[in-house]
């Protein structure tokens, strides 16, 4: 649409609001009743543009924002706008050839038991080393890999890596029959209609034990299609593979239907164990979730933990594992090979010499 001759900025959002009311009204086709929502790109015309295209190319750029910010509003160009998307698409097109090029990572943070600072196991964690811009964050890549479905074959590409590295260290050391690594399933990895069947062949063709292996999803898969993931994770478990919640408490699971699922753990998320030194509100709240998880016979995993005084606070409340900077950063493999041989509690100074 062209709106010409507007006299202000506020004038064309009115314009705008008003557009999208009439257009949110209800439709009747073949007797049926349609609602639809409607994202909106703007960009006003200046003396910069060189051309009608390049006009259109920015309200497309709005346009698109609109829709990532959650559809059913409007969205003015801003010069910033085409700076985002110039780098999404850079950090896109990497991607897509990071894998071919090897230049994923695997690093491992440490797990331990809270009551002796042992090891119990790992969670894997993916780091991407760029071949420009070095170590990439995975804050940067991970929605951009979300949002273009790339996170699927990421995912797949951690999991059988992780479950390698773990067959690797039991097979050199028969006493670390019950350590186990944690890899992270996303939303849309686990949605795939293959996925139980992709677990099934990581395990097969790596030849680690299912019960070595521990699956980290969100509470935020629990809002939709809750009979179709319970029917997975029931598969799963049935396999041996034990299944956790991560970041407990912030999202949006349901606990009538908590039950329901064949779970192994839940894990605290840090935004709680950041505040427990100060006790109130953080504290009752990781208490609950320690009486809860209590209730349906799920062992309890904080992370974040960076301070001597967080360890021994939640140990005091019966938490049973921890992980976080005050036993080890994620390392490389290499490094956490060096973990497993250490025969002593992990505490904050036997891992930094590896960050």
């Amino acid at each position: 649409m062209i709106i010409e001759e507007a006299a202000s900025p506020d004038e064309v959002e009115q314009f705008i609001g008003r557009l999208m009311s009439e257009l949110a009204k209800e439709y009747n086709i073949e007797q049926r009743s349609l609602f639809a929502t409607f994202s909106v790109g703007v960009a006003f015309w200046n003396r910069d543009y060189a051309s009608a295209e390049d006009l259109l190319r920015d309200a497309d750029t709005a346009l698109y924002q609109a829709k990532r910010g959650g559809r059913n509003r409007y969205v003015i160009f801003e010069q910033a706008m085409q700076e985002n998307v110039s780098r999404f698409m850079e950090v896109e097109t990497d991607l897509r050839k990071a894998l071919g090029r090897n230049e994923f990572r695997v690093f491992y943070q440490p797990i331990v038991s809270l009551g002796d600072g042992r090891l119990s196991g790992f969670e894997a964690l993916i780091r991407w080393e760029h071949p420009v811009h070095g170590l990439v964050s995975p804050a940067e890549f991970i929605p951009i890999a979300e949002e273009t479905g790339l996170i699927i074959e990421i995912g797949d590409w951690v999991l059988e890596e992780s479950c390698r590295q773990m067959a690797e260290w039991k097979a050199a050391d028969p006493n670390l029959s019950e350590l186990w690594v944690s890899v992270n399933a996303s939303c849309r990895q686990f949605n795939q209609p293959d996925f139980v069947e992709g677990v099934i062949a990581a395990l097969d063709r790596t030849g680690l034990d299912a019960a070595n292996l521990k699956l980290e999803i969100t509470e935020s898969m629990m809002v939709d299609n809750l009979d179709l993931i319970v029917d997975k994770m029931e598969r799963l478990n049935g396999l041996g593979v034990r299944i956790s919640i991560d970041d407990f408490g912030t999202g949006y699971s349901s606990l009538n239907n908590l039950h329901r699922l064949p779970l192994s753990s839940l894990k605290i998320d840090r935004s709680f164990v950041n505040r427990i030194e100060a006790g109130g509100e953080s504290e009752e709240i990781i208490r609950t979730i320690i009486s809860l998880a209590k209730t349906l016979q799920l062992e309890i995993i904080a992370e974040g933990i960076e301070t001597p005084l967080q360890a021994s606070h939640l140990e005091n409340l019966e938490c049973r594992f921890g992980q976080g900077y005050y036993f080890g950063r994620p390392v490389d493999a290499e490094h956490a090979r060096g973990l497993l041989s250490a025969d002593r509690p992990l505490v904050a100074e036997q891992t930094l010499q590896f960050a």
